[in-house]
């Protein structure tokens, strides 16, 4: 006879398939492969959102300061809230982004895909908004790629590519993805706690 029980085997079952095996929360895009990341949306739109943000340094050293907002902030407004925040003046404005509640197939976890390349946002957003696609987001999966064009570090192409296919037609995945968000949900997971600096979507505040 095993060490675990049946109740404890199928907990770390559950736990495998909403964290992943030791995969990170965040898909991030400079971890996309060029064979392509394959994942298909989750939830609704209160699982995703739409901002402006950029990442500062910190007077000191150390961590990031992230600022995300709903509204692009001016460069005067960023400079007063990087002033509150103990993070260095900011050069640049915010930069549009992004960020959808995914199963990423590979890691075997759903994750928060974050992102701000235009070529993404035109890809995945188009492909969304399209007639046929809203409301049947589960019938389909996308692959995200992401490729070197050159010897700089900005040389690199990012692409989104629907999949028809989508692997959640398969009803043993369908089951497994929704008994994982199900719980993700019940856990009390906001992504709107992407906007708080020092918020974290999987474990929000509690007011």
């Amino acid at each position: 006879m095993g060490l675990l029980s049946k109740e404890a085997k199928e907990a770390f079952a559950n736990r495998q398939a909403n964290a992943g095996s030791g995969s990170s929360r965040y898909l991030k895009t400079s971890e996309l492969s060029e064979d392509g990341t394959r994942i298909t949306f989750l939830g609704d739109e209160s699982h995703t959102i739409r901002g402006y943000g950029t990442f500062l340094e910190r007077k000191g050293g150390g961590k990031m300061v992230k600022i995300n907002t709903p509204e692009k902030l001016s460069l005067s407004e960023l400079k007063e809230r990087a002033n509150e925040l103990g993070a260095v003046e900011p050069t640049q404005e915010q930069r549009e982004f992004y960020a959808f509640t995914v199963y990423n197939y590979d890691a075997e976890a759903i994750q928060i895909f974050e992102f701000n390349q235009a070529s993404l946002i035109t890809g995945i957003v188009a492909f969304l908004t399209d007639e046929d696609v809203e409301g049947n987001e589960e019938e389909y999966d996308m692959k995200l790629t992401r490729a070197k064009t050159g010897p700089e570090p900005r040389d690199v192409r990012y692409t989104a590519l629907p999949v028809a296919s989508g692997k959640r037609k398969q009803t043993a995945v369908k089951k497994k993805i929704e008994k994982a968000f199900d719980e993700l949900i019940d856990s009390g997971y906001d992504i709107s706690e992407l906007f708080n600096p020092d918020g974290d979507p999987f474990k929000p505040a509690v007011s």
